[in-house]
């Protein structure tokens, strides 16, 4: 393992040492591991084919909406769709 040396702010080390205190890490170098190790993860959800199609579909919906192709509806609506989806799934 490499050994690398951190200049913290105040406010962020006692952070740190918190997390220790708290019992939910072992130590101050684990719980910069995790959190390096979370950073890496959701980088990894973000790749750029992710972030393209996000954007497409974002520009889609705004193309639509200039469009005027807007639909109505409402929160009950969005979670009858989703309850129908869900019970199709489960049937197949």
């Amino acid at each position: 393992m490499k050994t690398v040396t951190l200049n913290l702010t105040p406010e962020l080390h006692t952070f740190l040492e918190s997390k220790v205190r708290s019992g939910e890490f072992p130590s101050v170098d684990e719980v910069i591991q995790h959190a390096i190790e979370e950073m890496r993860r959701d980088e990894g959800e973000w790749s750029p084919e992710v972030l393209a199609y996000y954007r497409r579909e974002v520009g889609r919906g705004v193309r639509q909406a200039r469009a005027g192709q807007l639909a109505e509806f409402t929160a009950e609506d969005i979670i009858a769709q989703g309850r129908a989806r869900l019970a199709r799934e489960s049937d197949a």
